[in-house]
């Protein structure tokens, strides 16, 4: 019986992080390259995108912005819009939610701003969403 021969196949290293997962195994939380470091904390951006698209009374589009004050202290304030139909009244609580899932979830402090539906750029490519202003 012949054997059939493969072409070598190379191997690609796709910068995905493969990270352990208690309930299913292992999941990838995003490319390596995407990653940020904030405060020590390597944060990516999908993680946060699926905190985000968790919480009710905030639209789809929001920025991260990063920057270091005059202490040397490095900060992220994130702009999120609110819900379209949302309630601007709600904003300070909904403010503190947003802020209390992050804490617990990627174990950082953050700055939240809620601005109105429609005030931040959409694109119909993929649309940036962090902005380093570390120097």
């Amino acid at each position: 019986m012949p054997t059939m021969c493969l072409p070598n196949l190379k191997k690609y290293q796709t910068r995905c992080k493969k990270v352990s997962n208690q309930v299913s195994g292992y999941s990838i939380l995003g490319r390596s390259d995407d990653m940020i470091i904030f405060r020590g904390v390597n944060i990516y951006p999908g993680h946060a995108d699926e905190i985000l698209s968790g919480i009710k009374g905030i639209g789809s589009e929001y920025q991260v912005i990063l920057t270091r004050g005059d202490d040397g202290r490095d900060y992220m304030n994130v702009k999120i819009e609110r819900a379209e139909d949302g309630d601007p009244a709600g904003d300070p609580s909904l403010a503190e939610h947003i802020q209390g899932r992050i804490r617990k979830e990627l174990m950082v402090s953050i700055q939240v701003e809620i601005v109105n539906y429609g005030d931040l750029p959409r694109s119909e490519r993929k649309s940036q969403r962090v902005f380093d202003y570390r120097t």
